[in-house]
């Protein structure tokens, strides 16, 4: 709270456990997710000017349509909570939003 440019990771062994043994493969979608080694991996990034206003679905097809990206979530700044997966009719008013690609894209 008195140092929103640090980050305290959390160990998440047992939720991830847990996750397996409920949905079978999602260790390898986490793995996937978080790594960085092969394919898509998640990214941020503070959204742009020309994203406020839309609907999450609008953000989502934009993204989509112009760098082959999936939106996944939003945070109104950093240290701040994530939302993953928004109501499609949510609007997003700024702060970071969190996508998949094979790389970093440059969104403006």
């Amino acid at each position: 709270m008195h140092c929103p440019e640090i980050e305290a990771l959390v160990d998440l062994t047992v939720e991830l456990l847990v996750r397996s043994a409920q949905d079978p493969g999602s260790s390898f979608v986490t793995s996937e997710l978080v790594g960085n080694i092969n394919g898509p991996t998640q990214y941020s990034v503070k959204i742009p000017a020309r994203y406020i206003g839309l609907t999450c679905n609008e953000r989502m097809t934009k993204l989509k349509s112009e760098h082959d990206a999936t939106f996944i979530g939003l945070s109104f700044g950093q240290g701040h909570s994530v939302t993953l997966n928004p109501a499609a009719g949510h609007v997003v008013t700024g702060g970071f939003m969190f996508y998949i690609a094979t790389s970093r894209i440059n969104i403006q």
